[in-house]
């Protein structure tokens, strides 16, 4: 696996850790990502993505929006993932800039 055993989790409304907790945030969701754009240095990445997921506030059909995701990948482990709205909030949050566009 990929994640860290201790991985922290940061959303909207707030956060948690272990790849349990992600696990079934991922299954509860039904979130499905599709990849934009990467952006990388040192231990920092984001990714633009556009994500569908089920909603509650539609009565469980589908939502859709462009999202980022901000990854701190440390010894081949992701150790954290945070959830954004925003990509120039997910890129200032990490550090990076598009110049660091991959």
């Amino acid at each position: 696996m990929l994640s860290d055993p201790n991985i922290e989790i940061i959303g909207p409304r707030g956060s948690a850790f272990g790849r349990e907790v992600l696990r079934a945030w991922l299954e509860r969701a039904g979130l499905k990502l599709t990849t934009l754009h990467v952006f990388a240095r040192d231990e920092h990445v984001v990714i633009a993505q556009q994500g569908v997921w089920q909603s509650a506030e539609t009565g469980g059909l589908p939502s859709q929006a462009n999202v980022a995701s901000h990854f701190v990948v440390i010894d081949r482990h992701v150790t954290s993932y945070a959830r954004f709205d925003d990509l120039v909030v997910a890129l200032k949050a990490a550090g990076l800039t598009e110049a660091d566009l991959c």
